[in-house]
């Protein structure tokens, strides 16, 4: 049976998180893999859904007999600097980049460590192909271009949501932030956008959490 490592920062409640954690109910369902989940001590709780559907849940990364590891997102660089010496060089290890260039600006690396990262990944896949070749280009150019994939995000809609729904106004049309609803993702662009349109038949709403 495949034995699959998935490293994310959560499972649930952002954009990566909801992606890794689909990722991973894949593999127990419909593969039928042995899939055991990473989880920072400092990161929120692993959905039950996840454990209850067999997924093992541990604070380290231990080699074990993985045939696979997966780093979700670049949430965490101290994560990634830990696979990418410790777990790369003796396992096939993917990372799946979710973010713009914000990383690069916010986290506490050198260019030269991030070079090295990229590198140590057997494979790398983004979303778009600015990812690859304008947020991090100046560090993809140097890993080999067969290792680099660009598979468009996404999820099924959803058809039962249980979460209270809100209707816009009679008469006006809404605009969704879909989300987290924190500064780092800027929803006051888009309240500063509404704003400056001036038009009193369109509002906006916000679908995410807070934290």
């Amino acid at each position: 049976m495949t034995r699959v490592l998935v490293v994310a920062r959560e499972y649930e409640g952002t954009g990566a998180g909801e992606m890794a954690g689909a990722l991973a109910r894949h593999w127990l369902g419909a593969c039928g893999w042995k899939v055991d989940l990473h989880r920072s001590p400092a990161a929120r709780p692993v959905p039950a859904a996840l454990t209850d559907a067999g997924a093992g849940v541990g604070d380290g990364i231990a080699l074990r007999d993985y045939g696979l590891a997966v780093v979700v997102g670049l949430g965490s660089t101290d994560t990634l600097r830990s696979v990418a010496v410790k777990v790369a060089p003796h396992l096939p290890c993917l990372l799946w980049v979710h973010e713009d260039d914000a990383p690069l600006w916010s986290a506490d690396l050198k260019p030269l460590d991030w070079l090295r990262l990229f590198r140590a990944f057997a494979a790398i896949v983004v979303q778009t192909a600015w990812q690859r070749d304008t947020a991090f280009g100046s560090f993809l150019a140097r890993v080999p271009p067969a290792r680099i994939s660009i598979v468009p995000n996404g999820l099924p809609p959803c058809t039962d949501s249980p979460r209270a729904t809100v209707r816009p106004l009679a008469g006006r049309r809404r605009v969704a932030f879909v989300g987290g609803v924190y500064p780092r993702k800027r929803p006051q662009d888009l309240v500063r956008a509404i704003e400056l349109l001036g038009l009193p038949d369109v509002e906006c709403a916000f679908i995410g959490t807070t934290a």
